[in-house]
C-alpha cells in the first residue's frame, strides 16, 4: 500500500512524504504506483522549473521514498505558482486515493 502523509497549513499543502508500493499488480504494471509517482515526479519538476522558492526535495528510488517540503509555504512567503503546485499534485492524489480507495493507497493529513 502507499502511504502519503501530508502536512498542511491554512488548507495549503507544504510537505508531501510518499513511501512504499501499491501492489495493485505486478511491478512494472502497477497503475495505481505508476499514477502517483508521475504526480509526484511532474510536481518535482515543475518546483524546480517555475519557482523560486525555498524547497527541500528526497527521491530515494531503491526504497520508494519521495519527499517535499515546501519551505516558503510554512513560512508563509511562498509564490502564488508553489502554492498551485502544491494544490495540485494534492488533489490528483486525493483523486487517485478516490478512484483505487484504502486498499492500494493511504493518506494522512496533518494541520
Amino acid at each position: 500500500m502507499i502511504n502519503i502523509s501530508i502536512k498542511l497549513k491554512e488548507d495549503i499543502p507544504y510537505y508531501f512524504k510518499v513511501t512504499d508500493h501499491a501492489k495493485f499488480d505486478q511491478y512494472g504494471k502497477d497503475i495505481v504506483c505508476a499514477a502517483v509517482s508521475v504526480l509526484t515526479i511532474n510536481a518535482i519538476n515543475s518546483i524546480k522549473s517555475f519557482c523560486n522558492d525555498e524547497t527541500a526535495i528526497l527521491v530515494d528510488e531503491k526504497n520508494a521514498i519521495m519527499e517535499i517540503h515546501l519551505e516558503t509555504i510554512e513560512n508563509e512567503h511562498s509564490s502564488k505558482e508553489l502554492e498551485l503546485l502544491s494544490q495540485s499534485l494534492y488533489l490528483g492524489l486525493k483523486m487517485i486515493f478516490e478512484e483505487y480507495g484504502e486498499k492500494y493507497i493511504r493518506i494522512k493529513e496533518e494541520t
